[in-house]
């Protein structure tokens, strides 16, 4: 019950997150190694696209512990493919961010 409730959670402020850097046109994205990388533009849209791609990820191991139609194989379905999309939409913007002609700070 509380994984389930950490994950409604969490995808609820990636969301919020990535609608307040798309509104202020400053998605920041923190690095472990770095000051991080701010994406304007469309690589914020891009970035925040794989913002949705995890938090539906999230929605949908909490929705399969929630279902007991024994669907388990289409949610694993669900999650690897929305896994796949947010990892490429995020690669993407960053890449956009780095080698496009735009406002994004590095």
């Amino acid at each position: 019950m509380k994984e389930r409730v950490g994950h409604v959670i969490l995808a609820v402020l990636l969301l919020a997150y990535g609608a307040y850097g798309l509104r202020n046109d400053d998605l920041y994205i923190p690095g472990k190694r770095s000051r991080g990388v701010h994406l304007h533009g469309t690589a914020a849209w891009v970035m925040y696209g794989a913002f949705v791609c995890a938090a539906l990820n999230l929605l949908a191991v909490a929705v399969d512990h929630c279902d007991t139609s024994g669907g388990e194989k289409k949610y694993k379905i669900w999650a690897r493919v929305t896994q796949v999309a947010g990892w490429a939409l995020f690669a993407s913007a960053l890449l956009g961010g780095l080698f496009l002609k735009g406002r994004s700070q590095w």
